[in-house]
């Protein structure tokens, strides 16, 4: 394998793993070697954050006694690692729509391959990173020293990384061979990355619950164990029991049967497709269906839904949108600390200022009134060519994006008034912004 064309192709197809966020940067006039260098910037910037801030928090749970706290935690970051991998294969795999690119060129199939996975491999590691704290901290609790510790951590992390990013790549390229997602895949993709979201936000919900707990001095009691992953924790714990050896087997036995499906039958079938993709004859048009008759405006509103339409956009839109108002509200609301029904018609205005407080924190860049320009694209030179105003234009698009954004932010108004048991005249006010 060429290691400069792996290198190669591996910075081409980071371009893939967050198209709206690599366009952003060429709209900057960035090179692509620049844009490759910023991605990479983020990801570990992301995983070291990820590491400190979950890492500390572990560091206050004895794990060798509470096993069931222990599998609670590789539950949660292997949930946000598949629905990450789904998002990024899809993207990466699919969405690029590459593969039959390379088919002239003097890329073995494995370097193709390989460049995608590791591209794939490196958008999911900040996700799951937090497990390398968790194994150390395990260890280290389990009576290692601090050096010998690390390196079982480490080992241990490699191997559960590589069997998790296998496990999430035969279920993302099995789901990709159903006749659903392929009909849906904008709405599974979509759902997906909600997924992501609502997983991030429950991980950092249940740390902070248990660092709580911990703080007040309650005594702490052990989760229900989930048996999937309990090998892990005695490999730390116990290494040399019989459950702990058949967990190192099992796993190298999985790693070792992962590999043989994606060379086997993933790689494979993914060229044959591509290969019918490409001799299948082109579709006609279809003639002009009931859109032709539309009015300006009505064409203009279905353009922009259409627009909508990328998943991958919306769920960043999302995210953006409804994550740091979700992580306050949930944080409160799960100590139970988020009971208003004593407060009364006086505290309007304090209501009405947190409603503001609101709107600020979800407009921002990533919102969809300021995106929703730039969706256009090359078609925006298009339509400037057209006998139309800008003026109407631009104020049609600038009242759709407002009144979806308006919609957002009413939707999270009244779910914050009803966790908070606020009345309807506080809630009122908290939407009169």
């Amino acid at each position: 394998m060429n290691k400069g064309q792996l290198w190669t192709l591996i910075r081409v197809n980071m371009l893939y793993v967050n198209p709206q966020a690599t366009q952003k940067q060429r709209q900057k006039d960035k090179d692509s070697n620049q844009i490759v260098k910023s991605l990479l910037m983020n990801y570990v910037l992301t995983g070291v954050l990820f590491i400190v801030i979950y890492g500390g928090m572990m560091l206050a749970i004895d794990f060798p006694k509470y096993p069931g706290f222990f599998t609670s935690y590789v539950t949660i970051f292997t949930i946000m690692a598949l629905a990450q991998s789904v998002t990024t294969i899809n993207n990466v795999f699919y969405e690029s729509k590459d593969l039959k690119d390379y088919l002239p060129l003097p890329f073995s199939q494995s370097t193709v391959f390989t460049a995608k996975f590791t591209a794939v491999a490196i958008t999911v590691l900040p996700f799951i990173l937090p497990l390398l704290a968790l194994f150390v901290v395990t260890a280290i609790r389990s009576g290692y020293n601090m050096i010998l510790a690390v390196i079982i951590g480490l080992i241990l992390f490699l191997l559960f990384f590589v069997l998790i990013f296998l496990v999430c790549s035969l279920f993302v390229f099995g789901l990709t061979q159903t006749k659903t997602f392929n009909r849906h895949r904008k709405m599974f993709t979509f759902l997906m990355i909600g997924i992501t979201m609502i997983a991030m936000v429950v991980g950092i919900m249940y740390v902070n619950s248990r660092q709580n707990a911990i703080y007040a001095g309650k005594k702490l009691v052990d989760q229900t164990v989930i048996g999937v992953f309990l090998p892990l924790h005695q490999i730390l714990v116990h290494p040399l029991s019989y459950s702990a050896i058949g967990g190192i087997i099992g796993i190298l036995a999985l790693i070792v049967l992962g590999f043989f499906l994606i060379k086997t039958q993933i790689i494979p079938r993914m060229y044959r497709t591509e290969l019918n993709t490409m001799a299948a004859p082109a579709k006609k048009h279809r003639q002009a269906g009931p859109h032709a008759s539309r009015n300006f405006t009505q064409q203009l509103l279905h353009y922009n839904m259409g627009l909508l339409k990328n998943a991958t956009l919306m769920g960043q839109v999302l995210v953006a949108t409804l994550l740091m108002p979700g992580i306050f509200l949930f944080s409160f609301a799960i100590n139970g600390n988020l009971n208003l029904s004593q407060l009364g018609p006086k505290y309007l205005g304090v209501l009405f200022l947190t409603g503001i407080v609101l709107s600020q924190m979800t407009l921002n860049q990533s919102a969809i009134v300021a995106n929703i320009i730039s969706l256009d694209g090359d078609n925006y030179n298009f339509i400037k060519s057209l006998p139309i105003s800008q003026r109407t234009y631009l104020g049609l698009k600038f009242k759709f994006a407002t009144a979806l954004q308006e919609a957002l932010l009413l939707v999270v108004g009244v779910v914050i008034g009803f966790v908070a048991h606020l009345n309807w005249a506080l809630i009122l006010a908290l939407l009169a912004v």
